[in-house]
């Protein structure tokens, strides 16, 4: 079947490689002399029986052949003439021109002879065919070609002859067709594998070669150090970088075992190297000139065709260069680039490296945690340059007022750290040691700073904390220090030793502000209302908004436990607004309950809220979305911080008023107590602060004040609530200096519910006027 395939796939086949057309061209040369010859031999046979048509076919044939028998010379001398496409072209058809007229001869002329003849004709042209076909057989194509144009004109004559032994001799010349055209594709394949394999061989060898020359050439220019050893370890070969990084002839290296060449490399380890296994292995080693060489060798088995190791390669890095800048790469990653001290990376380095000695474990030591004051303002005033200046300058003094063994860290901005190790193991000498460095330190300060020609006195506020033996949690001890530093800027003092009870109390104010983000979302604040009534007969004329959060595991907290946290942690507006919201809903409510009896509702807000970009438009417009008037809510502004803010709040505390919104003074006679802001700005209510009513039973002075406060209250057409009143006897004094005063306090109502509010409070119109 394969065969068949191949020949009916003739016409498919196209050969116009050189190594054929050489072939076939170079058996042309060979062969069409003797082809010459025997075309002779057939007009002597001929001559007789058919006349001069024996002479017209010889002609004709002979030129054919020689006419390809010129080729093939021509060919060999000028084969670029023509492409390798015609020359095969030309071949095709000058030896299938040949074919055709041997098929004439048998078609026109053979009938003319006897059977004698006619026997002796097939039989030379069977032996022509045969040896054309040897001839053509490196393109089978042509090959079979010829066979078909000869074979099929003799075919159909001894067919036509009618004779019994003919016949049999045409079907015998079918098959000797077949089995010499089986004979052609076989041979052909075979030739072409052969080639094949010649060419794949040569190939080999050429990628041979090519490999060996550009292993020779990496071994020889690798920029690394390269050497092989035998099955002992024994280094046979070596480059010449090799001996380059070791500074040693190549002759010094070869022979000698590579565990003894690097010392770090056992003879254990190679022996496994051998076994199969990669080894990473790091050495150093002096030179002849002093210099220390840092290598890193890699180890590679070396095996034969078989896996059987007959050594093993070792590659060779230098890494000196890359030891170096790494070493130099942590000194800079460690140092502060301003001061040259440590930075906070370098002082961590510094602290785990006193944890591994020995002394840490049992003896005490210090750690100051220093901050600059008010360095902000050299900053902004003077420049950030100058404050570099500042900076160098204090680091300069400290390094020069302590000891070698003190160590001084700059953890970044104005903030220095010092420790000092292994002073003492008996705590009475570290409490006198702390305090002898602490002024030290402190004295460092005493000196101005001269910046640009003028004189800077500095100061600084300093946490102390005596570290443990054994304390191993570095950043908690920089925590610690720096609470402590934070206790002695709040306290005013230049030093504070580190007291845990208040770093329990931050680490709580902590947590609560953590939970305040939650507050809010979670429905946690709850509002109450406090009366705020009149002197006279008690009645309720307004209440106060009250903010009370109610914490999921503290329980109910005062404002005074999260107000300044949630201003800290920028809640405070969010939370104001929340506020401003429910009570315009509960007015709202009441207001269409028609139970609605009161002057106003007054909510505290932070001044600074008044300067937040359109609060005046967004309150405005609350106000009439609920359908109340802006007189339902008055505002108690704290004294101090309206005078603080004074300029900056007085444009929108009139836009607010001339719509109508209220304000109050709360905790009047704690600030300031300016009266210019008063006057300036027309208030409505002035509250004063429960202080002034706390000793009032026992003091005349808060009396004097009380009565002062109420006549500059008259003078501006002010309304007074008196704040904190707690029993009858306040309520009485009061009174007695004036009976239109209003109060709010505990004496008559704490803060309520909205709901218990409406039921004691307020009652329908309607009911009232029944």
């Amino acid at each position: 079947m394969e065969y068949l395939k191949e020949l009916f796939q003739l016409r498919k086949h196209r050969v116009v490689d050189q190594n054929t057309l050489d072939n076939v061209y170079n058996f042309a040369r060979k062969s069409l002399i003797s082809l010459v010859l025997l075309e002779t031999i057939f007009l002597y046979l001929l001559t007789p029986y058919v006349g001069n048509h024996a002479f017209v076919w010889y002609g004709i044939t002979v030129v054919f052949t020689l006419w390809r028998l010129h080729d093939a010379y021509d060919y060999k001398n000028h084969v670029e003439r023509y492409s390798l496409e015609r020359w095969h072209k030309r071949f095709v058809i000058r030896s299938w021109m040949t074919a055709l007229m041997y098929a004439i001869l048998i078609l026109f002329i053979t009938p003319q002879l006897n059977d004698y003849y006619q026997m002796l004709v097939f039989v030379i042209i069977l032996g022509m065919s045969s040896a054309e076909a040897n001839t053509l057989s490196y393109d089978y194509r042509t090959a079979i070609g010829f066979l078909l144009i000869l074979y099929i004109p003799l075919f159909m004559t001894m067919l036509l002859i009618t004779k019994v032994e003919t016949i049999i001799l045409a079907f015998l010349l079918l098959i000797y067709f077949f089995a010499q055209a089986n004979i052609i594709l076989h041979s052909y394949n075979q030739k072409k594998t052969l080639e094949s394999k010649e060419e794949i061989i040569s190939e080999m060898e050429v990628m041979l070669q090519e490999k060996q020359e550009l292993l020779h050439s990496l071994f020889e220019e690798a920029p690394i150090g390269i050497f092989s050893c035998d099955t002992d370890c024994s280094i046979i070969n070596c480059n010449e970088k090799l001996s380059t990084l070791f500074q040693r002839p190549q002759e010094e290296i070869i022979g000698q075992t590579a565990y003894k060449v690097f010392q770090n490399s056992t003879s254990g380890d190679l022996h496994r190297v051998l076994r199969g296994n990669s080894l990473v292995s790091k050495d150093s080693h002096l030179l002849p000139n002093n210099e220390e060489l840092l290598v890193e060798i890699k180890y590679f088995p070396f095996t034969d065709s078989d896996n059987k190791s007959i050594g093993l390669i070792g590659l060779v890095d230098d890494k000196t260069q890359e030891h170096k800048v790494q070493e130099q790469l942590s000194i800079l990653a460690a140092q502060d680039a301003l001061t040259s001290l440590l930075n906070r990376r370098g002082f961590e380095e510094y602290m785990q490296s006193l944890t591994n000695d020995l002394r840490y474990g049992t003896y005490y030591s210090l750690l100051y945690y220093l901050d600059l004051n008010d360095f902000k303002n050299i900053n902004d005033t003077l420049g950030h340059s100058t404050g570099d200046i500042v900076l160098i300058d204090i680091s300069r003094r400290l390094s020069k007022a302590l000891t070698v063994s003190c160590e001084i860290c700059r953890l970044g901005g104005d903030e220095f750290i010092i420790m000092i190790p292994f002073i003492s193991t008996n705590m009475e000498v570290m409490q006198e040691r702390m305090h002898y460095f602490s002024e030290k330190i402190i004295d460092t300060f005493k000196e101005p700073l001269v910046i640009h020609n003028s004189s800077h006195l500095l100061s600084a506020s300093m946490g102390m904390l005596i570290v443990e033996p054994g304390f191993n949690d570095i950043g908690e001890l920089i925590r610690q220090a720096d609470i402590a530093m934070y206790q002695a800027k709040g306290s005013g003092e230049a030093t504070s030793f580190y007291n845990a009870v208040l770093d329990q109390k931050q680490q709580e104010e902590f947590a609560l502000q953590s939970d305040l983000h939650h507050a809010l979302r979670n429905r946690e604040f709850i509002l109450l209302l406090q009366p705020i009534v009149s002197m006279t007969d008690d009645t309720v004329i307004a209440a106060e908004t009250l903010l009370r959060w109610q914490h999921p595991t503290k329980g109910l907290l005062n404002p005074d436990k999260f107000i300044p946290l949630l201003m800290k942690s920028g809640l405070l507006w969010d939370t104001t607004w929340w506020i401003l919201e429910q009570t315009c809903i509960q007015i709202s409510t009441w207001k269409r309950q028609n139970r609605w009896n009161l002057e106003y509702i007054s909510i505290n807000i932070d001044v600074l809220q008044l300067l937040e970009d359109n609060f005046a438009p967004r309150y405005l417009s609350m106000i009439e979305r609920h359908g109340l008037k802006c007189s339902d809510i008055t505002f108690e502004i704290t004294e101090q911080t309206l005078i603080e803010n004074f300029k900056n709040t007085k444009e929108v505390i009139s836009t607010l008023q001339q719509n109508g919104v209220r304000f109050a003074i709360d905790d009047f006679g704690v600030g300031y107590s300016s009266l210019s802001y008063i006057q300036n700005l027309s208030l409505d209510t002035i509250k004063i602060d429960k202080s002034f009513v706390l000793n009032i039973e026992n003091n005349v002075s808060d009396i004097a004040l009380i009565k002062t406060i109420l006549h500059i209250a008259e003078q501006f057409d002010y309304t007074l609530v008196i704040e904190g009143i707690e029993n009858e006897k306040q309520k009485k004094l009061l009174y007695d200096l004036d009976n239109k005063l209003v109060y709010q306090g505990f004496h008559f109502s704490k803060p309520i519910t909205k709901e218990e509010f409406g039921i004691r409070y307020l009652y329908s119109i309607n009911m009232i006027a029944s």
